[in-house]
């Protein structure tokens, strides 16, 4: 599917459609305090965990080549990325849209039984 940009006048393929930022981490903040934050490199790899820090202060900690956190293979798709961190304890699927500056997902998680709408947010290192 390709979608004309009306305010920019040009034609737009699909894999245009989602703007991801390589250049920080996408967090959000859960009512107890502690951060979600998510990682993407241009590779391919995403890095996801969580920490009870200032995100900006995250942006170091999270490598795709350290064990302290989940890691993925992302996958873009029309206008979607999508990925899975697989967890001792169960899955979590994530099917999100971006546009650069925030990233909103739909996630399963078979751990907490929940299906979650959550808006990241992006903060550049």
């Amino acid at each position: 599917m390709i979608q004309l940009d009306r305010e920019q006048k040009k034609v737009q393929k699909p894999s245009d459609l989602i703007v991801l930022r390589y250049d920080g981490i996408y967090f959000k903040k859960h009512e107890s305090g502690f951060y979600f934050v998510l990682r993407f490199y241009e590779d391919g790899i995403v890095c996801g965990g969580y920490i009870n820090s200032n995100p900006k202060n995250a942006c170091v900690l999270f490598n795709p080549r350290t064990a302290n956190h989940g890691h993925s293979l992302y996958s873009i798709a029309e206008d979607s990325v999508t990925f899975s961190f697989v967890l001792d304890e169960g899955f979590i699927d994530y099917n999100c849209s971006s546009s650069g500056k925030k990233l909103n997902c739909d996630i399963l998680s078979t751990i907490t039984k929940r299906n979650m709408k959550w808006e990241y947010k992006f903060v550049k290192f």
